[in-house]
């Protein structure tokens, strides 16, 4: 079989009944005559064979390119500098994020970090996609011991304490 009848001998039961096309999705009639010259792969039981999405494989070597190697093993309850860069006109310069990770999320290439510092008196949050370009490097200054996810109780407290967690014993 070759064509449309080949196309319409991989549908299973209920698709067939319906006469869903399953690539499309809508409906077409068996007179219909669809220009398709080339028959879709065929398993020997009549099963479709699904091709490889390469859209998705183009956009996950896209993401491979991006993600940085170099990248220090931090948790929430550590206390990092974060090195942003800042493009001021034509110039660039780094400035310098010091906190403590209250949070992290998401996967690979969209996995981002909530720091939190006071300033003056007030809490500061950011949040950082650590494989951002804008970020030239990420330094863990002091490694902090919690047993949560998300320190999203420190927002409730004030001074010192707002910014204080247990220090973790060092590795020797």
């Amino acid at each position: 079989m070759t064509g449309v009848l080949a196309r319409w001998a991989v549908l299973s039961g209920a698709a067939w009944k319906k006469r869903r096309f399953p690539l499309r999705g809508g409906r077409v009639s068996l007179k219909c005559r669809l220009p398709f010259r080339d028959p879709l792969p065929v398993t020997k039981a009549g099963f479709l064979v699904l091709r490889h999405r390469t859209a998705m494989n183009i956009l996950q070597k896209i993401h491979r390119e991006q993600m940085k190697s170099d990248l220090v093993d931090m948790n929430v309850g550590d206390t990092v500098k974060v090195h942003n860069r800042v493009v001021e006109g034509g110039k660039e310069r780094i400035q310098i994020f010091a906190g403590i990770i209250i949070g992290k999320s998401g996967l690979s290439k969209s996995q981002s970090i909530t720091v939190r510092k006071l300033s003056y008196g007030e809490g500061v949050e950011r949040v950082y996609p650590i494989h951002s370009p804008l970020i030239s490097k990420i330094e863990v200054t002091k490694r902090g011991q919690v047993r949560r996810a998300a320190l999203n109780y420190l927002r409730n407290r004030v001074g010192k304490d707002a910014v204080t967690v247990k220090e973790a014993p060092r590795a020797k």
